[in-house]
């Protein structure tokens, strides 16, 4: 459940200690039909980062865990795991719900087998199931299939010398404290912000040809640079008379100043904007602005040496009577002819409006397990086949959407789990958030 030295709130003096806490997560886990996330979930909100892990807290820890058991209904044991705690509400759970309101036919039972499920049972049903049927006439006969209908700066060229595509999302690593979807601290999404802010600010001075923005709390008659977000003191709409400068941490210990923009004749801005602004601030609490900066355009790309091929792609990968996913394999081999250096992927790869997944027709598989087993399995044979034909592999990017039935079904949504039925990674498969920020390059 914990290692020694890597658990936050772990303070053990001597191993005998440490192993005495090791036996009693154990028990917990059995005695609660608990595994070792779910217990160390349960934990964190009992703790709530302000106690330190010993066995007299594990001894209340314990009676809370019991408390909550016995506070679960019985009448539908479906919806609990095996110690008796309610399961995570997923769209899962909730078709499980949908389909349990649904009578039999007849009047002798009020749950069961939803009957549209029902009446496709057996043989003949196995036959035409949209998981092994492939798409209709339509889509295989369609005219002129793999037409390249536009191409973004297709003058420039490409690299020759191109080996792998760096894909940069450093900045939503867990591992760096920083974005662990739905556990994030105030304190990390403002240093988030913070530092994103900072960034571009030194960017746009730097495309200006500006000085980089100093202190706005020493008060100065000369001009100063000063870079941050555009806020507002009031409700409503944003007006000249109420927009605040919040600096950064690095440039101005992240204060408010009111901006005086008497002196702009032309400017548009809106909250939450990064803005860079030169002006005067000889009292100290206002600066006089002479000038904003909203952007930084980026220089126009070189011909020939900075070219990359990226293919980009939104799901549905299915027709509406087939769950075969023909048209992702087809994105593939389109992505081999015109050898693509990055292939972006866009939801949904599960889509609830597909009428064979809104019915439940998925016999024998979980969302999550036919999204692993169809589309993780697809991209993993693939890349694999790559590798074996001598080809460098592209960097394949996943972006879950609200409508995959796989995904957490809330906005923001965290990346999607990119490990194949294997439940091992491939390093060229990496999946991010929605939405995200990234550069391929």
């Amino acid at each position: 459940v914990v290692q020694r030295g890597r658990h936050p709130s772990l303070s053990c003096r001597s191993l005998v200690a440490f192993g005495a806490l090791v036996s009693a997560c154990t028990s917990l886990c059995g005695n609660f039909g608990l595994d070792p996330g779910r217990l160390a979930a349960e934990w964190e909100a009992f703790a709530m980062g302000k106690r330190t892990m010993d066995i007299e807290a594990l001894g209340e820890f314990s009676a809370k865990l019991s408390k909550l058991k016995r506070s679960v209904p019985t009448s539908r044991p479906q919806f609990q795991t095996k110690g008796g705690f309610p399961l995570a509400v997923t769209k899962d759970t909730l078709h499980q719900v949908d389909a349990r309101k649904r009578p039999r036919e007849g009047d002798g039972a009020a749950f069961g087998t939803p009957a549209a499920a029902a009446s496709r049972s057996g043989a003949a049903a196995q036959a035409s199931s949209p998981l092994t049927t492939g798409p209709s006439a339509h889509y295989v006969e369609r005219k002129e299939p793999g037409r390249v209908e536009s191409a973004l700066n297709a003058e420039l060229g490409i690299r020759a010398d191109v080996d792998v595509i760096e894909v940069d999302v450093s900045e939503w690593k867990a591992a760096q404290g920083i974005g662990r979807h739905m556990w994030e601290r105030l304190e990390d999404k403002a240093l988030a912000l913070d530092r994103r802010t900072h960034a571009l600010g030194l960017e746009i001075c730097a495309s200006a040809g500006i000085d980089e923005p100093v202190n706005v709390l020493r008060p100065s008659v000369e001009e100063i640079t000063a870079v941050g977000r555009i806020i507002c003191d009031s409700e409503g709409k944003i007006n000249p008379q109420s927009v605040f400068l919040e600096t950064t941490r690095a440039s101005s210990a992240g204060v408010r100043i009111k901006l005086e923009l008497a002196d702009v004749p032309d400017f548009v801005i809106f909250r939450g904007q990064v803005i860079v602004v030169r002006g005067t601030n000889s009292r100290g609490n206002a600066i006089s602005v002479r000038e904003v900066f909203t952007a930084a355009p980026r220089p126009p790309p070189s011909p020939a040496t900075d070219g990359a091929r990226v293919l980009v792609a939104s799901g549905p990968y299915t027709t509406d009577d087939s769950l075969t996913y023909e048209p992702m394999r087809d994105l593939l081999a389109a992505a081999s002819r015109h050898t693509a250096h990055a292939i972006l992927l866009l939801g949904p790869f599960v889509d609830d409006a597909h009428p064979s997944v809104r019915d439940g027709l998925l016999p024998g598989y979980t969302y999550e397990q036919f999204f692993r087993s169809k589309v993780l399995g697809m991209l993993h044979e693939w890349l694999a086949a790559q590798r074996k034909n001598g080809r460098t592999p592209p960097t394949i990017i996943l972006a879950p959407s609200p409508s995959d039935m796989h995904a957490h079904p809330t906005f923001p949504q965290g990346p999607l789990d990119t490990r194949g039925s294997r439940s091992l990674a491939d390093p060229s498969l990496i999946s991010v958030r929605n939405p995200a920020t990234f550069s391929i390059g």
